[in-house]
């Protein structure tokens, strides 16, 4: 079996608030969604993957030279907007050779558990499938990401119930629901509350607060007396009064 990951236009909202970025690489917990879809990819066992997306995105192409990094083999191709999987089939008729492939579409999340041993048995390696916001499979449980509201709603939600599902190294846990990357400073070591996840190279300022629902990106800053709540803090971000 292969795995086709096929992108999306970005969405207006992706365009507004994360300018420059692509959906494919919106950190989702300070992990790009694309990192979900390999992690899947490797825990299947699949050997082969092709990342399409209509627009032309560096970061993605990065992926291919990190192909030994994740074990297995990365191509990554700019693509029609529209194009269907009978399309796709045509254009990469050589990637496809007679396998069968899972297709991820539409840019969704897709949830799975990697400490669960079995859940690789939710895949029939013997057929064609398929993973999109209109998948009526059962056992592909997913998420459509439509908005900066369902982002940030899916962010918590992985801190709060699924955090020990995925692979979110670097992290360590402060009591039983805060994730702390590397290199963090926190000059109060009460200005956290519960449910909060910080990346690497996190500034946190003392008489400053982060309450439940709290997700801060890499290298962000933090500065004095500041009270932050439910809020995704994007990477690189300076907050203060």
């Amino acid at each position: 079996m292969k795995v086709i990951i096929k992108g999306i236009k970005n969405p207006e909202w992706v365009n507004k608030f994360f300018p420059g970025e692509s959906i494919l690489t919106l950190k989702i917990c300070n992990k790009p969604l694309i990192e979900y879809y390999l992690d899947l990819v490797y825990y299947l066992g699949i050997n082969e993957v092709l990342i399409t997306s209509p627009c032309y995105n560096k970061d993605l192409h990065d992926y291919v030279a990190r192909e030994l990094e994740w074990g297995f083999k990365i191509r990554y191709e700019q693509s029609a907007e529209e194009e269907s999987i009978n399309q796709l089939k045509e254009r990469y008729s050589s990637f496809f050779d007679g396998s069968a492939i899972l297709y991820i579409l539409d840019a969704v999340f897709v949830y799975y558990d990697l400490k669960n041993k079995s859940f690789k048995n939710f895949l029939d390696f013997n057929r064609d499938q398929i993973i999109s916001r209109d998948s009526n499979d059962s056992r592909f449980f997913c998420r459509d990401i439509s908005s900066i509201y369902s982002f940030y709603r899916l962010s918590v939600s992985i801190i709060q119930k699924y955090s020990d599902s995925y692979n979110l190294l670097g992290y360590e846990h402060i009591d039983d629901t805060c994730l702390v990357g590397k290199g963090v400073v926190l000059q109060d070591q009460n200005s956290i509350g519960d449910k909060v996840h910080l990346g690497n190279w996190v500034f946190v300022s003392k008489n400053s607060f982060l309450g439940e629902g709290t997700i801060v990106g890499n290298n962000a800053v933090i500065e004095d007396g500041v009270e932050v709540r439910e809020s995704i803090i994007y990477q690189n971000a300076v907050i203060g009064q």
